[in-house]
């Protein structure tokens, strides 16, 4: 055990000095291939990536019959799947998708996924090219439907995104009525479903030539585009646009380092905008502003960095997890709080494992650079070339001298893009976890609503998914958000997230437990709100009280009582009475919207049984709150 913590701590310091070259040394953004549990020597392309960045679906022309592998012959374009290890930062063997997906004899490949990874659009190789969905259905994905017009048409439809609450898809088509060939238009749905006339994005965007490979970011205003226009640099360029004051601004290049002589196609990017994917069919070195960077397969010495700056990685990782649970710990009664620290133990346990495995792999690369180091001291080969590793949290590491192997793996390769300039990073907030019951702890799939609290209006209806319980919820900057969570036979769960539009990007992770009807079970209204120092309901209240109107005409029996609290500033009489006067206020909304009054009573608490410290602001917040409580049912 003493000869484990010895080598984490050289770990740790080589990396340390790693990390002081990094101003000179380090370059804006890194490009790697993404390796052979990825690509092959076929053709790999059209890489679609969860908001989080965990998973990966992508098209692959590799053989599946027996007479095609053994010829070596491109076979059909299907789609593969692959996961990112968060505790291993390692890609997983990408898998087939079934023939639910995968129809037989037919082109198939996945062109956009919904920001909560729950619908997924594809193409399907119909005589005039259309665009099909699917939907994530527990593990399964449905047997795609054929969206209606206006989206599909009787001519070419290849490619698409879905805009950040589902209401907006981007698509390209060559339907008459366009700027030049292939052109991206959209489409919005109304709250009947209904999609509406389809759009060209116009002159700005759209060129005399073909546009391809649209994607709007989880931010809901950055749009990534390749084309042959707009003074491409040869074939497909990659291209991007923000909608800003009602128009499109004019399309930048993402720039030679990124763009090559061949095409250039289907860029994604991850909501925190640090890792970007595409495909290319380049293959030479892509050069960048700061020395050259290769698509390389990883060097040797390479690997020794990624190995070392990776095991620092796993072990922050780590302790944010800790952390995580300590948080969750404090607001958990002791039965479950026991739950979650034995399921952090386990979680402990395992990137135990994990590290111990990644210092193995650094002590035997560690021989294989005092080699290379040994032959550099003798002269270094003609044909080595200076290239930066980085870790995937953009950790730069110092220049390596390494033999490297140009080129990819097939003509069509898909690429990784670390962004290390903090000015890529994204304006949104991205929430996420898996909803459960709180009695058993069993995941369980809801509805989750999303309103804009100011506008008092539903902006996107998405589930959780039915077997993992699993949800993710894209939030740009700029709104004052309600999140609502719920399922029939349990009380509704509520957050809010009043968003800055110059809040920079942060991932929240909460575990949401649902509780059911039962007698003395809680739940605290998150979005409802009074003036300071009164007990007026804001305008923004609404959407959050219109949700308890609802649960209560659907479960006429039950009987609450609706709780107020304050903090402890003032006196503690006046905040009795402050209480009062809250709950009361709900109560008159809930009497106006014909609940009757036989189901509820309200009731002041003043400043007692405070849930956080009143020393902080953050606590003295946490502590005014409306709570409901089920007293009959």
């Amino acid at each position: 055990m003493r000869n484990y913590f010895y080598i984490l701590l050289i770990i740790l310091g080589m990396t340390d000095q790693l990390k002081s070259q990094e101003n000179m040394d380090s370059v804006e953004h890194i490009i790697t291939n993404l390796g052979l549990t990825v690509n092959t020597p076929y053709d790999e392309f059209s890489p679609i990536i969860s908001s989080d960045g965990l998973v990966l679906i992508f098209t692959s022309t590799r053989p599946i019959l027996k007479e095609d592998i053994a010829k070596k012959n491109q076979g059909f374009e299907n789609v593969y799947i692959s996961y990112y290890n968060d505790m291993t930062w390692k890609w997983s063997e990408a898998k087939m998708l079934g023939e639910t997906i995968n129809q037989p004899g037919r082109n198939n490949s996945p062109i956009a996924l919904s920001n909560d990874g729950q619908r997924m659009l594809l193409y399907r190789g119909d005589p005039d090219g259309n665009i099909y969905e699917s939907v994530l259905n527990g593990e399964q994905w449905s047997e795609p439907v054929k969206l209606p017009e206006p989206i599909n048409s009787s001519k070419h439809e290849s490619t698409a995104s879905i805009s950040p609450d589902g209401r907006t898809i981007y698509f390209v088509s060559n339907r008459k009525g366009g700027q030049g060939k292939l052109d991206i238009w959209l489409s919005h749905q109304d709250n009947t479903g209904t999609w509406g006339k389809a759009e060209n994005l116009g002159a700005t965007i759209n060129t005399d030539d073909n546009e391809e490979g649209v994607f709007i970011h989880p931010d809901g205003k950055t749009l990534y585009f390749s084309s042959m226009g707009h003074n491409s640099s040869g074939g497909f360029d990659i291209f991007k646009s923000i909608f800003e004051n009602g128009s499109w601004s004019t399309p930048v290049t993402l720039g030679n380092s990124i763009n090559t002589p061949e095409d250039d196609l289907f860029f994604t990017l991850t909501a925190d905008g640090k890792t970007g994917y595409y495909s290319t069919a380049y293959l030479g070195n892509v050069g960048s502003k700061e020395g050259t960077i290769s698509k390389e397969k990883t060097a040797a010495t390479d690997s020794l960095v990624r190995t070392i700056l990776d095991a620092q990685i796993l072990i922050e990782e780590q302790i944010k997890r800790v952390q995580n649970a300590k948080l969750v710990i404090t607001d958990l009664k002791q039965e479950k709080a026991q739950q979650v620290i034995r399921e952090t133990q386990v979680q402990l346990a395992q990137m135990a494992i994990e590290v111990q495995k990644v210092i193995k792999e650094a002590q035997a690369l560690l021989v294989v650079k005092e080699v290379l180091v040994n032959m550099g001291a003798a002269g270094a080969s003609s044909d080595t070339i200076s290239i930066t590793s980085t870790g995937r949290n953009n950790i730069a590491a110092a220049p390596i001298a390494a033999t490297m192997r140009e080129g990819g793996y097939g003509k069509k390769d898909i690429y990784e893009i670390s962004f290390k300039n903090k000015k890529t990073e994204s304006n949104l907030t991205l929430f996420k976890g898996v909803v459960m019951d709180f009695e058993t702890l069993d995941p369980i799939g809801t509805d989750i609503e999303i309103s804009d609290n100011d506008k008092n209006e539903i902006i996107a209806n998405i589930q959780s998914n039915s077997v993992t319980g699993k949800y993710l919820i894209s939030l740009p900057a700029g709104k004052n958000y309600g999140i609502t969570i719920k399922k029939k036979g349990y009380l509704f769960f509520s957050e809010n997230f009043d968003i800055p539009v110059s809040e920079a990007f942060k991932e929240i992770n909460k575990n949401i437990q649902l509780q059911k009807f039962n007698v003395g079970n809680t739940i605290t209204l998150k979005n409802v709100f009074y003036d300071q120092g009164k007990a007026t309901l804001k305008p923004e209240s609404l959407s959050e009280i219109n949700q308890l109107v609802n649960l209560m005409n659907l479960n006429i029996n039950i009987k609450i009582e609706v709780a107020s609290y304050t903090d402890s500033e003032g006196s503690a009489s006046s905040n009795l009475t402050l209480s009062q006067a809250r709950s009361q206020s709900v109560l008159d909304f809930l009497f106006s919207a014909g609940i009757s009054k036989e189901q509820v009573v309200a009731k002041g608490y003043g400043e007692s049984d405070p849930i956080a410290s009143n020393d902080t602001e953050e606590g003295r917040k946490l502590n005014r709150r409306t709570e409901i409580k089920i007293l009959e049912q």
